[in-house]
């Protein structure tokens, strides 16, 4: 009797033991899991901030070129503008000059 208690207890016994290997194997592969799948989403979640930053740089130079186009672009209606008045001025002159030419001689004429 005493063999066959001993038999059962070691059988027990190692059954328990069995038990506790198989479970310490699985959280030991699941740490593992958990381990690769965090190093892999903070890889990810690195290279779309990366660029994220990306673009928001190349954002940012098209806006400052596009703030220099419309700089120049203001400058060249500025130049146009002043032009323009400057032809005005002078046809004006110009008709101002022909008027006090054509009251001379209107009054040499009398």
């Amino acid at each position: 009797m005493k063999g066959i208690v001993s038999t059962m207890r070691k059988n027990n016994l190692i059954r328990k033991s069995l038990k506790a290997w198989k479970l310490m194997s699985f959280l030991e592969s699941n740490k593992n899991f958990e381990t690769k799948i965090k190093a892999k989403t903070e890889l990810e979640i690195k290279n779309y901030e990366t660029n994220l930053i990306e673009q928001q740089q190349k954002i940012h130079e098209l806006i400052i070129k596009a703030e220099e186009r419309l700089k120049h672009e203001q400058k060249k209606k500025i130049q146009t503008k002043l032009a323009l008045d400057q032809v005005v001025l002078r046809g004006v002159s110009a008709l101002n000059i022909e008027a006090l030419k054509l009251s001379q001689s209107a009054l040499n004429g009398i």
